[in-house]
C-alpha cells in the first residue's frame, strides 16, 4: 500500500475537516457530560481558530493520502511567543496501528523543533486513555490538568 505524505500550511487545511469531524464525534462519545457542547464545535470554527493561530504564528499541515483520500493528518502550529502545539492529530480507525500516526507526529515535532520553538506541548481529552499512552510513548509527559466549570 503505497501512502503518500504531503506537507503544508494553511492551504491543506480543508482536506481535514472529514476527518476532523470524526475526531469531534469521537471525542463527544468519550465523556457524556461534553457530548452536547463538542458537537455544536463546527468545522468552520475550528478552521477559523487555526488560522487564527497561524496569522499570529505559523502552522504545518501534514496529510496521510491513499488513492487521493486523506486517511490521517496532524497539524501544528507555532504561537508568537515560539511555543509549538500539536494542535490536532486523526488517523482513520483502519490505518490505526501501522505507524501513520508516530510518523505524521514525529514529523511535526521535528518541524517545530527546527523553527526553534521553546516547547512543544499538546492537549489529551480527558477519557482518551489510548491517545494518552501513545503520547507518552512518543516523548510526551504530564505537566498540569486543566478543568474546565461546567455548569449545571
Amino acid at each position: 500500500m503505497d501512502i503518500e505524505y504531503q506537507l503544508g500550511g494553511p492551504e491543506l487545511l480543508d482536506r481535514t475537516a472529514l476527518l476532523w469531524e470524526k475526531l469531534r464525534e469521537f471525542h463527544a462519545e468519550l465523556d457524556l457530560r461534553w457530548a452536547a457542547l463538542t458537537r455544536r464545535r463546527v468545522w468552520e470554527e475550528r478552521r477559523a481558530d487555526l488560522l487564527a493561530k497561524a496569522q499570529s504564528g505559523q502552522m504545518l499541515v501534514e496529510l496521510a493520502v491513499y488513492q487521493d483520500i486523506p486517511i490521517a493528518y496532524c497539524i501544528a502550529t507555532i504561537d508568537g511567543k515560539q511555543r509549538g502545539e500539536i494542535d490536532s492529530l486523526y488517523v482513520s480507525e483502519d490505518w490505526r496501528g501501522r505507524g501513520i500516526g508516530r510518523c505524521l507526529l514525529m514529523k511535526s515535532l521535528d518541524w517545530l523543533k527546527s523553527e526553534g520553538t521553546s516547547i512543544q506541548q499538546l492537549a489529551v481529552r480527558e477519557g482518551n486513555e489510548k491517545a494518552l499512552t501513545f503520547y507518552q510513548r512518543c516523548g510526551f509527559a504530564p505537566l498540569m490538568r486543566i478543568l474546565v466549570h461546567r455548569p449545571e
